[in-house]
């Protein structure tokens, strides 16, 4: 878990230093950019979840809330800077992917479920008018088809890297196993 809140604070430190750079440079500047809120959120919550691994005795409860959560703020990044042309779309598997080091299969699984879920509602809320579109105005004229499209790419993408983390996590695990038997042969 600790690792997970170490990657996370990397990846948003990263995209902190992206957006300072690019308004530094740009010259259309926003008043106030929604990103930083987005930043600002991910560093408490890492606080939060540092605060709760010494209160909180379940260890899976803790996993499962930090995975929600960075799929809550993907969800936000996405809705904020965009979709798929600014590469954030990419950010679900990721968090699939950390979360294979931390849940059975079948859990990642869910969670790659939970990641398609809200990618899939954030496109429905924006083309029903539900929610502002801010970054992803372009869902409000695409084709119907193509956004189903687009959460079932994400469905698949996410379910792979659900499957192939999986199996690598398990293999790491087996391979110290059979290192720890060895050890003691």
């Amino acid at each position: 878990l600790k690792r997970l809140m170490v990657f996370r604070v990397v990846m948003v430190t990263t995209l902190l230093f992206i957006v300072t750079s690019v308004e530094a440079v740009s010259e259309t500047l926003l008043r106030v950019n929604p990103v930083y809120f987005v930043i600002g959120a991910t560093y408490a919550l890492t606080v939060g979840h540092a605060i709760a691994l010494r209160f909180v005795p379940s260890r899976s409860v803790l996993a499962y809330a930090q995975v929600v959560g960075d799929l809550l703020v993907i969800t936000i990044l996405v809705l904020v800077m965009g979709g798929v042309r600014t590469g954030f779309l990419m950010l679900y598997p990721l968090a699939v992917l950390s979360a294979t080091m931390l849940v059975p299969r079948r859990e990642a699984l869910s969670i790659a479920g939970v990641a398609t879920l809200l990618y899939g509602a954030l496109l429905t809320a924006v083309r029903l008018d539900l929610i502002s579109p801010h970054g992803l105005a372009d869902v409000l004229y695409l084709e119907t088809r193509a956004l189903f499209y687009s959460t079932f790419v994400l469905g698949v993408a996410s379910a792979t890297v659900a499957v192939l983390g999986s199996y690598l996590a398990e293999s790491v695990v087996d391979a110290g196993r059979q290192l720890e038997k060895a050890e003691v042969e």
